[in-house]
């Protein structure tokens, strides 16, 4: 973990997007964690969506277990919080308050994370 000023996490983020990997922001209530985002995804042209964590299901994160009658397999549909064709499929995805949801939301979460 490292300690930055909010232009110094907006380079870092936009270097983050670009090099697919994931960023976690904590700080205080009210330093801009999640306006940074959006700051950044507005300035590179990409869609921003913005989920506040606390209202979100295990299910929202890993989307619905369906079952295919052809293979006998089951797969995931495509997560409701992944950004879609309004935010631009190349979005960015920002959870607020990822400390307010529940222990499985956090688990779908972190794999969300791992995965990108």
């Amino acid at each position: 973990m490292i300690t930055v000023n909010l232009r110094q996490a907006k380079q870092l983020l936009k270097k983050a997007i670009s090099a697919d990997i994931p960023v976690v922001l904590l700080g205080t209530p009210g330093i801009g964690k999640t306006s940074c985002p959006k700051q950044v995804a507005k300035e590179i042209g990409i869609g921003c969506r913005v989920e506040d964590g606390s209202s979100l299901d295990p299910v929202d994160a890993r989307g619905c277990l369906v079952p295919d009658m052809n293979t006998h397999e089951s797969f995931f549909t495509k997560p409701a919080i992944f950004p879609n064709k309004e935010d631009g499929e190349k979005g960015l995805l920002v959870i607020d308050e990822i400390g307010g949801c529940s222990q499985s939301t956090q688990k779908a979460l972190q794999t969300i994370l791992l995965e990108r």
